[in-house]
Parts: structure tokens; C-alpha cells; sequence
């Protein structure tokens, strides 16, 4: 019986199932930035209450678009990476790095953005909350993150058994 060596694989065959993952948490983490709520303030007024979600009217919304941004750069490079058939191991790294700056960013303009909410509200002495925008774009774009750094790791112990 043939032994299974993955040396006999090539290895974009072997990153091909980390690929996908990647381009599904990028795409996830995009989609949910841009179609649920991100947040918002809730207050009251006179004998109402009201509720503000995050949107047009409010600073943050511009750093969560700039997140989105992050977020679909990841995907396209993530994309680019599944969809190559031959490409060296040099291109499939820079990709990989791309989806991972690309969602680096994401976070980090998530995490200002929850700032401007705290901010805003506690200017005007509103409660606030965070909804599932916010929880799944970090989840996600972490996700999307850990998983190029795996790919990293395979594709630099690879030149390391090719060298050997």
C-alpha cells in the first residue's frame, strides 16, 4: 500500500482548503458590516424613548465603511489566492499578507469606531450597545487574520523542507 507523503501534493493544493477559509470569513465579516446593524445610542426624550442606530448622521459610519473597504481587499487578495492555479509560492505569501493587512485594518477601525460611539454618547448622555456589525466584523476579520497567518507559517516551513 502507497504511503500518502504530502511532499508528492503540491502545495497549492495543499493551501487551497486555507484559502477558502480565508475568503469565506472575509466575505462573511464584509457582508455583516455592511447589512446589519453596527450599533447605536438609545435615549430618552420627554416621555419617549428613542433609538438611534448607527448610520448616515454619525461619525463612526465612516470608519466602518473604511473597515469594509479593509474588509473586501481581503477578500479580493483572498480570492485571487483560491482562484490561481499555478501561481509560486513568493505571490501566493504577498496575497496572503494583502487579505491580512486588509483585515488588520478592518479591526482596527472596528475597535476606533466603538471609541466614536463612546464618545458621542457619552457627550449627550445616551446608552449605547453594540449589535452583531460590530461582533461580526471582529470575529471574522480575526478569523480571516489567523487563517493568512497559517498560511504563512505552511508556505515559509515549506521553503524550509525544500532547503533541507
Amino acid at each position: 500500500m502507497k504511503e500518502n507523503n504530502h511532499k508528492s501534493i503540491p502545495l497549492i493544493s495543499r493551501l487551497r482548503p486555507y484559502f477558502l477559509g480565508q475568503a469565506v470569513t472575509a466575505f462573511f465579516a464584509f457582508i455583516v458590516v455592511m447589512t446589519t446593524n453596527y450599533g447605536g445610542f438609545y435615549f430618552r426624550r420627554y416621555d419617549t424613548y428613542e433609538y438611534i442606530y448607527v448610520g448616515g448622521r454619525y461619525d463612526a459610519t465612516f470608519l466602518i465603511l473604511a473597515g469594509a473597504v479593509g474588509l473586501f481587499l481581503a477578500l479580493y487578495a483572498s480570492l485571487k489566492n483560491l482562484t490561481s492555479k499555478n501561481a509560486s509560492p513568493r505571490l501566493l505569501k504577498e496575497n496572503t499578507q494583502k487579505a491580512m493587512i486588509g483585515a488588520g485594518y478592518a479591526i482596527t477601525l472596528s475597535l476606533a469606531s466603538v471609541f466614536v460611539i463612546a464618545i458621542l454618547s457619552n457627550l449627550t448622555d445616551r446608552d449605547w450597545w453594540l449589535g452583531f456589525g460590530f461582533y461580526g466584523s471582529i470575529i471574522a476579520g480575526a478569523l480571516t487574520f489567523f487563517i493568512g497567518k497559517r498560511i504563512i507559517e505552511i508556505i515559509d516551513l515549506e521553503k524550509v523542507n525544500i532547503q533541507s
